[in-house]
């Protein structure tokens, strides 16, 4: 008997071969984009479905697998998992399908068990790709030469949806909104990423922000009005906080807790 997984884009994070960059947290240059798998977990499935995530990173320690991933959880709502594939480069981005690690892992009997630990506790999942917008990012500062890169405790995805002919508009915000940010509020930093595939109808954008402890979601960051009119002026303020308020059709924000321990994180 042969077993498939391949209607689960999260079992995808491993049954293909990839050609993986150093992700966020560990790396020099940034990935050009990035395979986001949405999963959202039945009520009361957490162990189910987070004990076939670690039987699939370590069936993929086991073969010796190049394929990395990073996860976190929402921290309110029903839970949902977002597991980041980042990609260095445009080039290889699928490969020649390999066969599934949990059968070359554990065996048929024991990968059986483990589907059914998936199809038992997902309620639904998405997938969307991303390429990053360095031109719309405010990156942290990179780590001294020789310190480790510190994991961060939470981040937090804040998901735009620009109206369809408005992209030039927003994006000549953001910006003047960096411009702004460098001056009067340097401490906030951001990474924007670009959908390029995925649900919606409209341009989407995803801002990333980490928070390297749980105290730094305590303290608010300096509203983007005030950087602008700080900045600007508070006639100018208005007039470009206003061209992003056209431009957007609608947002929503979902703050996560790290998951290190459902991760396969990249390395150097």
């Amino acid at each position: 008997m042969r077993l498939h997984f391949r209607s689960s884009a999260l079992v995808a994070l491993c049954t293909a071969t990839l050609v993986m960059s150093p992700g966020i947290r560990a790396q020099t240059a940034a990935p050009q984009k990035y395979d986001v798998i949405t999963v959202e977990v039945k009520p009361g499935a957490n162990a189910q479905f987070e004990e076939f995530v670690r039987k699939l990173r370590d069936a993929v320690e086991k073969n010796k697998g190049s394929e990395r991933w990073l996860a976190s959880q929402s921290m309110s709502g029903n839970p949902v998992y977002t597991f980041t594939r980042p990609f260095g480069t445009w080039a290889g981005e699928f490969g020649q399908a390999a066969s599934d690690p949990l059968i070359k892992a554990y065996g048929e009997q024991e990968a059986a068990r483990l589907a059914g630990l998936l199809a038992a506790s997902v309620a639904n999942e998405s997938t969307a790709f991303y390429v990053a917008r360095p031109d719309l990012s405010r990156p942290r500062p990179p780590a001294a030469a020789g310190a480790a890169a510190a994991t961060p405790v939470a981040v937090e995805y804040l998901d735009l949806n620009v109206k369809l002919g408005k992209e030039q508009q927003f994006e000549g915000y953001v910006k003047k909104l960096i411009e702004a940010t460098n001056k009067t509020a340097p401490s906030a930093f951001w990474e924007m990423r670009q959908r390029q595939f995925g649900p919606g109808n409209a341009a989407g954008y995803r801002v990333v922000l980490t928070f390297a402890t749980w105290a730094d979601l305590d303290t608010p960051a300096k509203p983007l009005q005030q950087r602008l009119t700080e900045q600007f002026g508070a006639a100018e303020g208005e007039r470009l906080q206003g061209l992003a308020t056209d431009a957007l059709q609608g947002m929503n924000s979902r703050l996560n807790r790290v998951r290190i321990d459902l991760e396969r994180p990249p390395t150097n």
